[in-house]
């Protein structure tokens, strides 16, 4: 029998097949599967194995697929609805049909922070630009090392007030804050409030210990030291920024507290230990508890830079050329930074025949 040559499709027939298949994957969406049977039904017998390639579902008898086809090939046979179950757990969930919750208090934030700050002016209804932009860690910094000789005074007479004349002779020596001293902001537009944690190590205290049994040692306490503030914006026009507390927080670090090692001390100890039957600390721990977690006031420190800050703000304020109604912070998290929000009033039309009549 000789041999017969499959002629290519001529053009025209492309055109039906292409035809053939859109109807089909028409028919699939819009009908369900009952519709794109009937349309393979009206297809001819090559139309019906090329749409049973396709859409297998269009055909009355699919071919079985060989153990060994890859699983791509066999995942394309089945319909990608929401429930479907690749029995591999995997289950396609339906898109969601309610909007997420609102953000109670857009634009707060608590977390580690660089200190850039900008002011912005807020013109009703939507138009903000920023009028000044500056660092708040770098004043901070300032602040800290400038009042830093005040401080140590300061905080040794504490220290000696607070440990009921155990310690005495008391020397503070504080370390100089740097770029590296981390900084925590938190922020609330909702409450209009402002929190700052400034930490700052490297600092050391040493005192001789009054202690029973024990021959005036010398304890060395290495700590750090951290400086919260809460400030608000709620009470302007009163001032900018109201400073609502500001304290120094002790913090023993890793080294801790050490007493110096003699054998008078050491015989001492034991004595107490002695004595009380076991149930005494060691100065160490005595000194560690006492001074762990303490604070003292130390706003009026503070003052001074939040008055030079407030001043700033004034001025900005005063060049506004409207009237501010109230004072926004909030985080900006596309620059990381805090941004206090100078909202103006809006401006309210008034008809001459009204102002003649005042």
């Amino acid at each position: 029998m000789p041999t017969r040559h499959r002629q290519p499709a001529s053009r025209a027939k492309l055109v039906v097949y292409g035809a053939v298949v859109v109807a089909a994957l028409l028919a699939s969406v819009l009908g369900g599967m009952s519709t794109a049977q009937a349309v393979a039904e009206d297809a001819t017998l090559d139309d019906s194995f090329l749409l049973g390639r396709w859409f297998p579902g269009t055909q009355e008898a699919t071919p079985e697929i060989a153990p060994n086809t890859p699983d791509v090939v066999a995942r394309q046979r089945l319909s990608l609805r929401p429930g479907t179950d690749f029995n591999d757990g995997e289950v396609i969930p339906p898109p969601p049909d309610v909007d997420p919750e609102p953000d109670p208090d857009p634009g707060s934030y608590s977390g580690g922070w660089g200190g850039e700050t900008a002011v912005t002016v807020h013109r009703y209804p939507y138009l903000e630009s920023e009028v000044d932009s500056f660092n708040v860690k770098d004043g901070l910094e300032a602040a800290w090392n400038f009042g830093l000789r005040g401080l140590q005074t300061q905080l040794a007479q504490e220290i000696e007030a607070a440990s009921g004349d155990k310690l005495y002779n008391v020397d503070v020596t504080l370390a100089s804050a740097d770029a590296d001293s981390p900084l925590s902001l938190t922020v609330s537009p909702k409450w209009r409030s402002v929190s700052l944690f400034y930490l700052v190590g490297g600092h050391r205290m040493r005192a001789k210990v009054d202690a029973d049994y024990v021959s005036d040692p010398t304890a060395t306490m290495d700590f750090a030291i951290g400086l919260r503030l809460d400030l608000g914006t709620d009470t302007w026009p009163e001032e900018p920024l109201d400073l609502k507390s500001a304290e120094a927080v002790m913090m023993p670090d890793a080294n801790g507290v050490s007493v110096d090692g003699n054998w008078t001390y050491k015989v001492g100890s034991v004595l107490r230990w002695l004595k009380n039957l076991g149930n005494v600390d060691s100065v160490e721990q005595t000194i560690a508890d006492a001074f762990t977690g303490q604070t003292s006031d130390v706003e009026s420190s503070v003052q001074s830079p939040v008055d030079l800050l407030n001043a700033k703000l004034t001025t900005l304020i005063n060049g506004v050329g409207g009237s501010v109604s109230t004072i926004t912070p909030r985080y900006d998290d596309e620059t990381y930074r805090l941004v206090l929000r100078l909202n103006t009033q809006p401006m309210v039309y008034q008809s001459p025949v009204a102002v003649l009549a005042r």
